[in-house]
């Protein structure tokens, strides 16, 4: 494994390791932590919606018992949340990629060790997509209903980070498929060389066994 490749799997795991930061914050919003939203809403005194459930902000209550899917009057009449269960889903395979890359490199020499590698990056990374793009189109709507019924509503930050967090692992797919290629180029000029440092009185041993074992048959 030639530096080049070394560094490019070090930006890898940088870029992994705070994009499953990132989704940790997603996956444990509120009501785990109620400083973690997607949504916030003056109705009811101040309400903050995250992936498992909501949170009053005056009185401290949360929806019990936390699940997935919940609904919350009609600015969440239909149970869509329960698509942000790819958020879950996003950080246990980030967590696999940065295994991968830890075994990638402390084992070079392993076969599959580069599919393995682009193949998570580039599963996590879909994963993500996929769960910002419901997350957007679940709260984005409500925000406007929350609007409507005459109540302010902006979107937490949890939006954000987690935006962050598919870009972040877009572009760790993208050296992660460079790493690759770099080491399928690297594998003839290793040939190339052993053949290279190969001795020329060695060669020459070669030879006559070759004519002989041609002139036989």
């Amino acid at each position: 494994m030639t530096e080049r490749t070394i560094c490019l799997h070090l930006a890898v795991s940088i870029l992994a390791v705070i994009s499953f930061i990132l989704l940790a914050l997603a996956t444990f919003s509120t009501p785990m932590s109620t400083e973690l939203y997607f949504l916030r809403s003056s109705q009811a005194g101040g309400v903050r919606f995250g992936a498992w459930g909501w949170c009053l902000e005056g009185t401290g209550t949360c929806m019990a018992p936390m699940k997935l899917g919940y609904t919350y009057k009609r600015a969440l009449d239909t149970p869509i949340t329960g698509a942000l269960v790819l958020y879950p889903i996003a950080w246990i395979l980030n967590a696999f990629l940065l295994l991968s890359i830890v075994i990638r490199v402390l084992r070079p020499g392993a076969s599959l060790g580069r599919q393995v590698v682009c193949a998570l990056a580039v599963s996590t990374f879909s994963i993500s997509v996929l769960a910002f793009i419901f997350m957007i189109t679940t709260f984005e709507p409500a925000r406007k209903r929350f609007a409507l019924d005459g109540f302010s509503a902006q979107l937490g930050p949890l939006c954000w980070l987690s935006l962050v967090a598919t870009l972040l692992l877009g572009l760790a797919a993208m050296l992660s498929f460079f790493a690759k290629f770099n080491e399928d180029s690297d594998v003839p000029a290793h040939f190339d060389k052993e053949a290279r440092l190969t001795s020329l009185p060695y060669r020459r041993r070669l030879r006559p066994f070759r004519t002989v074992a041609a002139t036989r048959y």
